[in-house]
C-alpha cells in the first residue's frame, strides 16, 4: 500500500501540528547527546602530570628550600625519556646518603602521595583528578564507561517498556 498516496491524507497529512511535534522532540535528544558527550570531558586524562614529591622518602639531611622547584622534582621524581618526569614513581633515598647525585643508589617506588596535575584549558577537576584515577587505578575508568553505557542501555529497555504500557 502506498502510505503517501493513500493513508497520509486520510490521517490528516503532514501539517503544522507534526512538525511542531518534530521539532519539540529534538529537544530530548539534544540533552541526551550532550549528557553522553559529557563522559569524554568527566574522564579525560590530565596532559601533564606526576607524582607529589614526599620527603619522607628523602634524606634526613635533605632540605627541600636549598633546591628550586625543578631540582627538587629532578631529585625524587625520575626522569623518563622523552616524556618527562615519571607518572608512577618516585625516587626513595637511602636513610644516610648525603650525596643526590646520579651516583648513589636510589629505589624506586610507587606515589605515596597523590599526583600533581598540570592546569589545562577546560575543566580544572574531573572524576580522573578528584579520585587520582592514574597509574594503578587507571582501569576504572573504562570500567565506569561501561557502567554508564549499562546503565543507559537498562533504562532505555526498562522505561521504555513501561512507557509502552
Amino acid at each position: 500500500m502506498d502510505y503517501e498516496s493513500k493513508v497520509s491524507p486520510r490521517a490528516g497529512g503532514y501539517g503544522r501540528y507534526n512538525r511542531v511535534v518534530v521539532v519539540f522532540s529534538w529537544f530530548p535528544n539534544f540533552a541526551v547527546m550532550l549528557n553522553l558527550f559529557s563522559d569524554v570531558f568527566y574522564t579525560a586524562l590530565p596532559e601533564s602530570y606526576h607524582c607529589e614529591p614526599d620527603p619522607r622518602l628523602l634524606p634526613s639531611a635533605f632540605l627541600p628550600s636549598n633546591f628550586s622547584r625543578q631540582r627538587y622534582l629532578n631529585l625524587t621524581v625520575p626522569w623518563v625519556n622523552g616524556s618527562g618526569l615519571s607518572h608512577c614513581e618516585l625516587f626513595k633515598y637511602p636513610p644516610n646518603a648525603s650525596d643526590f647525585s646520579e651516583k648513589v643508589s636510589r629505589e624506586r617506588v610507587p606515589c605515596t602521595l597523590g599526583w600533581e596535575y598540570a592546569n589545562a584549558a577546560g575543566l580544572q577537576s574531573n572524576f580522573v583528578t578528584e579520585w587520582n584515577l592514574v597509574c594503578g587505578d587507571f582501569w576504572k575508568i573504562p570500567l565506569q564507561h561501561i557502567c554508564f553505557m549499562t546503565g543507559w542501555i537498562l533504562g532505555y529497555i526498562l522505561l521504555g517498556t513501561l512507557c509502552d504500557w
